[in-house]
């Protein structure tokens, strides 16, 4: 299927896959530039456009429908940050649209066709993901978060309370004051955040009405992990990242805040080395040690904790990468900040690769099924996630560090901006 689609990409004039495979950068020609005195032809769904110099140049044309989801901050609750039911943008992206609303804005999320972003001037916003027409806002009061979009509601952090919203917009269904948080989840089996200050808890509120359902104290003098957000969930469990207090996630049951499974696991490493878990997807529990560069994929059900492999990121020690990781179950994607190398790492023998003069990432890494994209400070590169082969790369300008994928389709907020990007 990977195969084949590329094929037909080629075989509608998408020269600029082939024109950026391998290590070669792509060309770097602004998408946005003049198109004074251009003439416009249309072939399937890319637009040619020629202008006054006679150079063509390619356009995305506009989507009848955008089929794909990405209803949460990083994807879904587990935080993976991927999206293996997309495709992905194969060829190299240009400018669909952009919305500018004149506030910062939260990232992005996406559901049946409709984006969500907040604002720091405190309104949700939802636009059309086809066009950037604005389809509705309402006040939730200041500073309103990225939107989660569960079982028929959005869902929205803001500063010192939670404020859940009807899908159209038209109904705030209930709001609570949660006062300060070191971490924020919604999940389809419920609201959750880690409460600031010493000797957090993990509170659960129902998603039906807000209130609060059940508390798990996680210790004095716990100190939240040195990244954010340590909390993600599966279907059945909700995890709490250690940070350096233990050798596993702390597990939850979320029907009634009962604590799941061991508290320790042996021989995770040497010393005081612990794998800092960061993402869950499909059974596995993604980890990455920050300071050593180890990368870690746990097997993680209600009963047990296993470790499934773990690899020595770029075979040394004093790496210092691995912060930023994403995983699609098979391989986990990370950087080497020491060498500005971006990785695909697993535990199969052969089946690792890497490129070099990447830059250090500053965002994670997001995935799809036929892309997975690394975000520098100054370029997007897009490589297989198979075997390494750079698609394509493009300016970082215009694009945020928060993404929602959809089909070939990449939005990102910048400042007070909305943009939507397409494969052309």
């Amino acid at each position: 299927m990977r195969r084949s689609r590329r094929a037909l990409l080629a075989s509608l004039g998408t020269a600029a896959l082939a024109g950026c495979t391998g290590d070669t950068p792509a060309d770097e020609t602004d998408p946005a530039a003049t198109t004074t005195g251009r003439t416009v032809t249309t072939t399937g769904r890319t637009v040619t456009t020629t202008d006054s110099t006679g150079t063509s140049r390619p356009e995305p044309g506009q989507p009848s429908s955008v089929d794909a989801d990405w209803p949460m901050p990083a994807a879904d609750h587990g935080l993976s940050n991927a999206s293996l039911d997309a495709a992905g943008p194969a060829s190299e992206l240009a400018e669909l649209w952009a919305t500018d609303v004149g506030t910062e804005l939260s990232g992005p999320t996406l559901a049946d066709g409709t984006l969500y972003v907040g604002g720091d001037d405190g309104t949700v916003r939802a636009f059309d993901a086809r066009d950037g027409t604005e389809g509705w806002q309402r006040s939730v009061g200041s500073d309103a978060g990225t939107p989660w979009v569960v079982d028929g509601a959005l869902v929205v952090p803001t500063g010192t309370r939670v404020v859940s919203l009807t899908r159209d917009g038209r109904t705030e269904n209930w709001r609570v004051e949660t006062g300060s948080r070191d971490a924020f989840l919604t999940a389809s089996h419920g609201v959750y955040h880690v409460t600031g200050g010493a000797g957090p808890e993990l509170v659960k509120l129902a998603l039906s009405d807000g209130g609060e359902q059940w508390r798990a104290n996680l210790g004095e003098g716990t100190a939240p992990p040195p990244w954010s957000p340590p909390l993600f969930a599966s279907d059945g469990l909700v995890y709490v990242s250690t940070g350096t207090h233990a050798g596993v996630p702390w597990q939850f049951d979320p029907a009634d805040g009962s604590s799941v499974g061991e508290t320790e696991l042996r021989g995770t490493g040497r010393g005081h080395h612990f794998p800092g878990e960061k993402c869950y997807l499909d059974g596995t529990v993604y980890a990455s040690d920050a300071f050593y560069g180890d990368l870690w994929a746990f097997s993680a059900k209600s009963d047990t904790y296993e470790r499934r492999w773990h690899t020595e990121f770029a075979g040394g020690s004093a790496v210092l990468g691995g912060e930023l990781i994403a995983g699609d179950g098979e391989r986990i994607f990370a950087h080497n900040r020491s060498e500005s190398s971006f990785h695909g790492m697993s535990g199969g023998a052969g089946r690792n690769w890497s490129a070099d003069s990447v830059g250090e990432l500053v965002a994670r890494p997001v995935v799809t099924e036929e892309t997975v994209l690394a975000l520098t400070a100054d370029r997007l590169y897009c490589f297989d996630p198979q075997d390494g082969t750079r698609l394509w790369s493009r300016s970082r300008e215009g694009i945020g560090t928060e993404f929602a994928v959809a089909d070939d389709l990449l939005f990102t907020t910048d400042g007070g901006t909305l943009r939507a990007f397409r494969s052309v």
